[in-house]
């Protein structure tokens, strides 16, 4: 590690004090992305025939950019003459909270004829996965609670404390990562936290937190993997498509810190969720499909995308809807 632990670990706490703040703060008021589906699919005029649900990647943009558009935004404008678009982002949202958000649909006048449904691998690690700020719970308790119908207006809510006591047990859980010395999530936060002094510790670092990212073993049990396929499952119940692909990710950069290691985790990864999905589901790879100048920096370890990336996964998206 670098510096002293203690020192590290202090890091981690202030910043999670911060965290704490700011969301106990946060009044109670409908639900906001419910709110926006319900104004988006429950009125008498014709609704958006596609609605692009997505994690931070949709609505993150770099500070140096000229245009802000969201990549929701910039599609929308792509297709305008073809359909209409209604993009529903929040930051870390993932397969299950997407299963929770279509079932709404379900009670509601109209239904978007296609859901766009990236899947950000990031989502599956333990990283992101059992991050205590990223599990959604009430959220999701509140979506199917309206979905059932015990609800005819928008419920109220208020974000549910995050403790500091969550995040030391979750620094406790042992994982196993091809390639990385480190046994726990503890140890990679604590690595993600640290300052690096020398090349040697910046590479590193820049080895660990890409690993800790993305070079977790997926497979089909896993919880998030299920809420897809369940989901996938549910739009074709109610006879509405999918279109599904694999979030873009800084390959260049990460490969540049692993080597090929990293690109096999990657691809393995992607051939389990296809497998999953089964062969009538197909899963646009495009994982690779963006080199490093196409995020927020040339190093950035999330999929976060500058003006050129997200015109580019606009882009794409706009290709696939125009093959459906």
């Amino acid at each position: 590690m670098f510096g002293t632990r203690n020192r590290v670990r202090d890091g981690i706490k202030s910043a999670l004090g911060r965290v704490f703040r700011r969301e106990t703060e946060l009044p109670a008021e409908p639900y906001p992305p419910l709110c926006r589906l319900v104004a988006a699919y429950d009125a008498e005029s014709a609704s958006p025939d596609i609605l692009y649900l997505g994690d931070s990647v949709l609505e993150r943009v770099a500070h140096q950019d000229r245009d802000r558009r969201l990549v929701h935004e910039m599609l929308a404008d792509r297709v305008a003459e073809r359909h209409r678009v209604c993009g529903l982002s929040h930051a870390a949202f993932n397969p299950a909270v997407y299963l929770a958000l279509v079932r709404c649909l379900t009670r509601l006048k109209q239904r978007p004829k296609t859901v766009i449904i990236p899947v950000n691998l990031r989502c599956f690690s333990p990283q992101w996965d059992l991050d205590p700020a990223y599990q959604f719970a009430a959220e999701i308790e509140l979506l199917n609670a309206f979905a059932a119908g015990d609800s005819k207006s928008v419920p109220t809510f208020r974000p549910v404390e995050t403790t500091r006591d969550l995040y030391e047990r979750l620094d406790q859980t042992q994982v196993s990562i091809e390639g990385s010395p480190l046994t726990s999530v503890g140890q990679f936060r604590l690595v993600m936290d640290s300052t690096p002094s020398t090349t040697e510790q910046t590479r590193f670092r820049e080895q660990q937190i890409f690993s800790f990212f993305y070079m977790h073993r997926l497979t089909r049990e896993h919880r998030r993997v299920v809420a897809l396929i369940e989901l996938v499952a549910l739009l074709r119940d109610f006879g509405m498509q999918e279109l599904v692909y694999a979030t873009p990710i800084n390959v260049g950069a990460a490969q540049a810190a692993l080597g090929v290691t990293f690109l096999n985790a990657v691809r393995g990864n992607v051939a389990t969720l296809a497998e999953s999905l089964g062969d009538s589901v197909r899963l646009l790879d495009w994982s690779e499909a963006l080199q490093p100048e196409y995020f927020f920096h040339g190093k950035l370890h999330a999929e976060h995308l500058n003006e050129r990336g997200r015109a580019r996964l606009a882009e794409l998206v706009a290709g696939a809807l125009v093959t459906r």
